[in-house]
């Protein structure tokens, strides 16, 4: 009876650790979402960190969207950057999907120039978006007015 009692406690010790670890990691991402109907262009180009790790991807991940503009993580598509080079990227976003540029482990995004746990770096050095009528271009010291956050996501929209 008492090593039934003992097992049960340790299986409960167990499953409120784990509970509470996997609780307190959350993950922040940058994405660009196109809520057109056309296909846009994504170019950016990153710093080459000197150390530790960086915030944005030089391969990024792409989503359909859902009927909410919501990211559909069952349908991951194929990305085919146009850039050869490692820092830049250049990707056709089609209409209704989400790209994935960068992510923020553990802390909550505030600005470009925040002190990041961990030795992160905001390495975004700039950033273009193409559409059918206009030209959206983002640097670190405009990215704040241009991205918003939604949900623990840092998202630029375009509508």
């Amino acid at each position: 009876m008492l090593k039934a009692y003992n097992i049960k406690l340790s299986f409960l010790l167990v499953l409120i650790s784990s509970l509470l670890l996997n609780g307190c990691s959350w993950i922040e991402q940058f994405m660009i979402k196109n809520s057109t109907t056309e296909t846009i262009v994504v170019t950016y180009e990153l710093n080459s960190p000197e150390k530790g790790f960086s915030l944005f991807h030089s391969m990024p991940t792409l989503y359909e969207m859902t009927s909410r503009k919501g990211i559909d993580w069952e349908k991951k598509k194929e990305v085919e950057d146009a850039d050869t080079s490692y820092y830049r990227v250049n990707v056709k976003l089609p209409p209704n999907h989400v790209l994935i540029i960068g992510s923020l482990h553990n802390q909550k995004y505030e600005s470009y120039d925040q002190d990041f746990f961990n030795d992160r770096h905001f390495n975004l050095k700039h950033l273009t978006i193409k559409t059918a009528d206009e030209l959206i271009d983002v640097t670190p010291q405009n990215f704040d007015k241009q991205f918003y956050k939604a949900n623990g996501d840092i998202i630029l929209e375009v509508e």
